[in-house]
Order: C-alpha cells, then sequence, then structure tokens
C-alpha cells in the first residue's frame, strides 16, 4: 500500500469546514495519508472562520462542529509528522513526499 503524508496550510482547513469537496477527500483519503496541519493552522482557523460565517450568515455552531471534528482526520503537531516521516523515509527521499503549506521546509532546514 503506498503511503503519503500532506501538510496543510489554514487555507486548507477554512475550506474543509466551509465545503463539501476537500471534507469529503480528507475523509476519503485518511486510511492512506496522513494529514497534518500546525496548531498555528488550527487556530489561524478558528480565527477567521467565525467572521465568515458571519458574513455569509450561517450560524457559527455548523462550522464549529466541523471544525471540532477536523483533528480527527488532521494531525494537529509538525512532531508527529516528523516522527511517521522518519520511519517511513530516509531524509534523502523525504521530498518524495507530497506536502503542501508554508511551514513545511522550516522544519527540514
Amino acid at each position: 500500500m503506498s503511503y503519503q503524508a500532506w501538510v496543510l496550510d489554514a487555507n486548507i482547513l477554512v475550506r474543509a469546514v466551509l465545503g463539501q469537496r476537500v471534507f469529503k477527500l480528507l475523509n476519503q483519503y485518511h486510511g492512506t495519508t496522513a494529514f497534518f496541519a500546525p496548531d498555528e493552522a488550527f487556530k489561524d482557523a478558528e480565527k477567521y472562520l467565525p467572521q465568515i460565517f458571519g458574513a455569509r450568515g450561517i450560524d457559527w455552531a455548523i462550522g464549529a462542529a466541523v471544525l471540532e471534528r477536523l483533528p480527527t482526520l488532521v494531525q494537529c503537531s509538525v512532531s508527529n509528522m516528523m516522527s511517521i516521516v522518519n520511519s517511513r523515509t530516509t531524509r534523502k527521499n523525504a521530498s518524495a513526499i507530497f506536502v503542501t503549506g508554508r511551514c513545511w521546509q522550516q522544519h527540514w532546514l
């Protein structure tokens, strides 16, 4: 079985709460892909989502329920990501793991 790790930023977390497609993709690939997001990404999503829901006239309780469920699909710690990456691959071929997000390079330098 192929195993991948993706690092998500706050924009992806926001899209997972606001729409259906990203959340469905996270749910669909949860078994074969490890999803990670820095704590800062979750904090940013928590900060901006209530404002977005308010501007759209949608009850924030609905979005809060989805946001609370995300940590079951997306791990909240970069240290967890590093332990999985180190156990599945060497530093030499770590670039073969597909990731997104602005914090990825900081942790490899």
